[in-house]
């Protein structure tokens, strides 16, 4: 397993068989799978689930959103109230709509994509995307400009499911069979000082909780005798501070987000 290398290299060392585990999303093990470069013969690539610790078998997701829109004060300002609420609008389709997500993703009916009998999208034979026909000429967002990461997140579960190969669907079934949703974390309303100074904190201390994470994985930290030496090194780095000063900018913006 190969943990530091830049991602060209994981990849070759994967193909070669000298590295068993791969720590990437859908998209890359899809473009590995049709690359036809494996030289182990017989060998498969299969999705495993993230294991459970003390406090259970949970989601990895901790946060409402995993991408969004922010749009400036000068889009008001260049385009006056009128445009920008047309802006607005263009924005909810595009983004929100069943007929926006189903354009960005799959293209036009008839051009890119069929449904068939029970309404589930088949993607032309000759287009390639996210593993769906290996091998085929063209590719979704290359050659159509449909099916890109921009617009590869949100929508129904039929949406989000359609796009994945019958491995990934397989997977994700797991994860929601298998584990359990977190707590969301509530946001912390940090002003520009606030950031600034738990910014000093957060670089260095995840530096260090990176970098004792892959010793404890690779064994050169022993979880048994050098756990507790690794929390007092995570406080003397201002791992307390950091908690005290989140809480107390939530306690003190609780009731702007309408939270108890």
């Amino acid at each position: 397993m190969n943990f530091t290398s830049p991602t060209p290299q994981t990849h070759t060392e994967i193909f070669r068989g000298d590295s068993y585990v791969l720590n990437a999303n859908y998209q890359q093990l899809a473009d590995i799978q049709s690359s036809g470069k494996m030289q182990v013969d017989g060998a498969e690539l299969y999705m495993i689930v993230y294991p459970g610790g003390p406090a259970g078998h949970l989601q990895v997701e901790t946060s409402r959103l995993e991408n969004g829109i922010m749009i400036s004060q000068s889009a008001l300002d260049d385009l006056g109230e009128e445009g920008f609420v047309k802006m607005l609008r263009f924005i909810d389709w595009l983004w929100y709509s069943d007929e926006g997500l189903m354009l960005t993703q799959w293209g036009v009916e008839g051009e890119t994509y069929t449904l068939d009998d029970e309404g589930n999208v088949v993607l032309n034979s000759d287009i390639y995307y996210n593993g769906i026909n290996p091998g085929a000429s063209k590719q979704l967002n290359v050659d159509y400009g449909f099916g890109g990461g921009v617009f590869a997140y949100g929508g129904s579960e039929w949406l989000r499911f359609s796009k994945f190969t019958d491995a990934e669907k397989d997977w994700n079934q797991r994860v929601l069979e298998n584990t359990e949703p977190q707590k969301l974390d509530p946001p912390i309303m940090a002003d520009e000082m606030q950031k600034e100074e738990m910014n000093l904190i957060q670089v260095p201390l995840m530096d260090y909780v990176n970098q004792s994470a892959l010793q404890f994985i690779t064994g050169d930290l022993d979880i048994e005798n050098d756990w507790d030496n690794y929390v007092s090194q995570c406080e003397a780095k201002g791992s307390q501070d950091y908690i005290d000063q989140a809480n107390e900018i939530f306690e003190d913006t609780k009731d702007v987000l309408g939270m108890e």
